[in-house]
């Protein structure tokens, strides 16, 4: 019985890590699209309106910073190392 639990523990552990590296990834991609779209917009800047841009950009910060726990561990340092 003992073997038996040992064994139900490895595999929920396995798949346990694997979910979390699957999540991960999809929270870097996420992530790396709205820290593209920030890039983007800073490229429109000139073709935008201010309250446009500015509503955009308060938008789009505010998605990075808000989704997960991994996003507010790492908001800071993303989005401080963008331009502004």
């Amino acid at each position: 019985m003992l073997h038996h639990i040992s064994w139900k523990m490895s595999l929920t552990n396995t798949r346990g890590r694997a979910e979390t590296g699957a999540l991960r990834k999809n929270i870097e991609e996420q992530l790396n699209r709205l820290l593209s779209q920030l890039q983007d917009l800073e490229e429109m800047k000139a073709e935008l309106d201010a309250k446009e841009y500015d509503e955009m950009k308060s938008d789009t910060r505010a998605q990075v910073c808000s989704p997960s726990s991994y996003f507010e561990l790492t908001c800071f340092s993303c989005v401080s190392s963008k331009p502004h």
